[in-house]
């Protein structure tokens, strides 16, 4: 059996606990398994999934409110044509009784 350096050998050891102390500063203090990760990995996916789902939702509903906004511009702007319309009709008929009164004075 060949013999083993012991230089080397220590040499060894002291970079495998420098690499681990590298990785453990990496890590943090503390330690997960990679199934632990994974784990958390995927509950994480879920929670994308389930704010996208409610993004789309909001999204559909503030298509819904604008459409819904833009009609109730539009009937108001119906009823203001037809207010002023009809303010003016009235406007007109009290005029012409007034100016038929005033022409009746003046005979």
């Amino acid at each position: 059996m060949p013999e083993v350096d012991q230089t080397e050998v220590v040499h060894d050891v002291e970079a495998l606990i420098a690499e681990n102390k590298r990785l453990r500063r990496l890590v943090g203090p503390l330690e997960q398994s990679y199934d632990d990760l994974r784990t958390e990995l995927v509950g994480a996916s879920e929670a994308v999934k389930i704010a996208e789902q409610a993004n789309g939702e909001l999204r559909g509903e503030v298509m819904e409110l604008t459409v819904a906004l833009g009609q109730a511009r539009h009937n108001i702007g119906k009823v203001h044509r037809i207010v002023i319309q009809r303010a003016r009709h009235m406007v007109g008929r009290v005029v012409r009784r007034v100016q038929r009164r005033l022409a009746t004075f003046e005979r």
